[in-house]
């Protein structure tokens, strides 16, 4: 590997990283609003609530697809460095 393949995939790995927090941390916020739905309930109206839940549900989709989207790009990072040392075999076979 050279020095710029190994940058790309520690960038990726370190971009994985950020992108599973951030997930989690969407998860944590979910669960958050889910099951404190009776003080969230005492505190602001019902409509409100239902919007924090929604809106929660929906950043965990997003995070997912983040997430799936940064690994098939470290996937296929990957896929390129295995193809670009099978031509610099092929290249010194000739």
């Amino acid at each position: 590997m050279e020095e710029g393949d190994l940058i790309a995939v520690a960038a990726a790995v370190v971009a994985t990283v950020l992108a599973l927090l951030l997930l989690l941390l969407l998860l944590l916020l979910a669960l958050l609003v889910l099951f404190s739905v009776d003080l969230v309930l005492d505190l602001v109206q019902e409509p409100l609530l239902v919007l924090l839940v929604r809106l929660s549900v929906v950043l965990v989709l997003v995070g997912l697809a983040v997430t799936r989207l940064v690994l098939a790009g470290v996937l296929l990072l990957f896929d390129l460095v295995d193809d670009s040392r099978h031509f610099q075999t092929d290249s010194l076979s000739l």
